[in-house]
C-alpha cells in the first residue's frame, strides 16, 4: 500500500494523475540480496521485461544454493553462463561482480545504513556496473523513494510522448530532469508508475 500523501503529491502532475487513476502498482520488498539484485539488474540490461524474466529465471536454477554466493558465479565459466541465455559481456560483468564483493566482503556491507551516494560510490567502479544499474539497486532493492533513472531508456521515451518537452538532445534532457523535480522526493514511485502505465500500453490497454 502506497501512502497517500504520496499519491496526493504525485497527483499535482496532470500526466501522472491519469496514470495513477489508472493503474494499480503493487511495491513489495526484495526477497534477495542486493548482490544478487545487483547480478539481476545486469541480466536485464537492454531486455524487454518479459525476455529479462525468462532469463533470469533459467540462470537462478542453474543453482542450488540460496542466498547466492560470490563463489557460486565465480565457480561457472563464461560458457556456462551464455546457456542460459547470457551474452559474452554480460557473463564477464557478472564475474567481475562477484570477484569484486568476494574481495572487497561486501556481501554483509551496511547498505541500508548509505545514502544515495554512497552507494553509487561503492558500486561504481566494478567493471560493467554503470549509474542505470546502481539505479535500479537503489529502486528495486534497498527501496529508495527519489531516484530518477534518466538513462532508463523506457522512462526517457515514455515521458517524451506524454509529456513533449521542448528541444532536442541536451536540452530535452534537461526538460525531463525539470519535469521530475517537481515529483520529488517522490521520484521513484513516480517511475514506477510510468512503468507500469508503459507495460500496460504494450498490451493493448489505453490510459
Amino acid at each position: 500500500m502506497i501512502n497517500p500523501e504520496i499519491i496526493q503529491h504525485l497527483k499535482k502532475d496532470s500526466v501522472l494523475k491519469n496514470i495513477i487513476s489508472s493503474v494499480q502498482l503493487q511495491i513489495d520488498k526484495p526477497d534477495i540480496t542486493l548482490f544478487e539484485q545487483l547480478l539481476r539488474s545486469i541480466i536485464s540490461q537492454q531486455l524487454s521485461t518479459k525476455a529479462a524474466s525468462t532469463i533470469y529465471t533459467r540462470f537462478r536454477n542453474g543453482f542450488d544454493r540460496f542466498p547466492l554466493q560470490p563463489d557460486d558465479i565465480l565457480q561457472k565459466d563464461a560458457g556456462i553462463l551464455r546457456s542460459y541465455g547470457l551474452s559474452y559481456q554480460k557473463a564477464s560483468y557478472l564475474h567481475h561482480i562477484a570477484e569484486h564483493f568476494k574481495t572487497n566482503q561486501l556481501l554483509e556491507h551496511p547498505w541500508d545504513q548509505l545514502d544515495d551516494a554512497s552507494v553509487i560510490k561503492t558500486l561504481l567502479p566494478i567493471k560493467g556496473v554503470g549509474l542505470w544499474t546502481v539505479q535500479m539497486v537503489l529502486i528495486f532493492h534497498l527501496m529508495r523513494e527519489d531516484v530518477f533513472p534518466i538513462d532508463d531508456l523506457a522512462i526517457r521515451q515514455r515521458m517524451i510522448s506524454w509529456y513533449q518537452p521542448e528541444g532536442e538532445g541536451k536540452t530535452q534532457i534537461s526538460n525531463l530532469h525539470l519535469i521530475a523535480e517537481n515529483w520529488r522526493p517522490y521520484r521513484s514511485i513516480a517511475c514506477r508508475y510510468i512503468w507500469a502505465a508503459g507495460d500496460l500500453e504494450k498490451q493493448g490497454i489505453k490510459l
